[in-house]
């Protein structure tokens, strides 16, 4: 399994500032690149687990162990998917804010 150190954020609010039409657009922007970043770290967590997994199939006594490995890796998908979701979202959140800008 490979080491990872990357931290998941909780929220991406924060970093979001509506001062101007233009901060806006880009601190948006921002938000969805670092969900989408988020969304690779969960997707390579759970692509470990079920490696992880994978290489207990076929010893004793570790189906038990697999099983939770695997559900785990579920957890992490779900994660990730989520988090593409909310870089789609912040993503339009931008451009409607960039139209708005430039209106």
């Amino acid at each position: 399994m490979t080491a990872q150190t990357d931290t998941i954020r909780s929220g991406y609010a924060d970093m979001i500032d509506n001062s101007t039409p233009q901060t806006l657009a880009s601190t948006l922007a921002e938000a969805a690149d670092a969900a989408r970043l988020d969304a690779e770290t969960c997707q390579g967590k759970a692509e470990d687990l079920r490696a992880e997994a994978a290489g207990l199939e076929d010893k004793p006594g570790m189906r038990e162990a697999a099983e939770s490995f695997l559900r785990e890796a579920v957890q992490w998908e779900e994660t990730a998917e989520n988090r593409r979701g909310m870089a789609a979202a912040y993503d339009t959140k931008a451009a409607e804010a960039l139209a708005a800008a430039s209106a």
